[in-house]
């Protein structure tokens, strides 16, 4: 995990979100350019995955590939980058909705204040708040998305 200030190309670390298969997630700040200010969202691929042979120019091409994908159901690449042996992609930041969590630990509850990001958040600290046409158009988006990855040969 980076500390916040580390750099990364033009950007840095002003939180790590969290770790995933191929990667770590970090919010990041622009420091020059039209990106200069700006908060965007960074994946940053751990390096055994970094150094498996030929990564970097299957890296290159897919990411290519993405640039090219865009409306519904697609989150936009805005770019990627190797620094060092660190391959990265960035895209757009989504804040995500604020709301309130109770948190259960033994006998004790409290309330939090989190901000939902992801599917996996809402399905854990909000499922029974999706309702059946909320649910056919996450899928109906999901399924846009995908479909235009694969005809696009990602």
């Amino acid at each position: 995990m980076l500390s916040s200030g580390t750099r990364i190309g033009l950007y840095r670390v002003n939180n790590w979100i969290k770790e995933g298969s191929c990667g770590q997630s970090y919010e990041v700040e622009g420091n020059s350019g039209e990106d200069l200010g700006e908060t965007r969202y960074l994946k940053l691929f751990h390096r055994v995955v970094s150094e498996i042979d030929g990564f970097s120019d299957f890296f290159s091409q897919e990411c290519l590939a993405i640039q090219q994908l865009q409306g519904r159901g697609i989150w936009p690449l805005l770019s990627y980058g190797v620094t060092k042996w660190k391959h990265w992609i960035r895209y757009p930041w989504l804040d995500g909705e604020e709301c309130e969590i109770e948190i259960i630990e033994d006998e004790d509850s409290r309330v939090e204040i989190r901000k939902l990001r992801s599917l996996d958040d809402l399905c854990r600290f909000k499922s029974e708040e999706i309702n059946p046409e909320q649910l056919l158009n996450l899928m109906i988006t999901f399924h846009q998305g995908l479909y235009k990855a694969h005809l696009s040969g990602v």
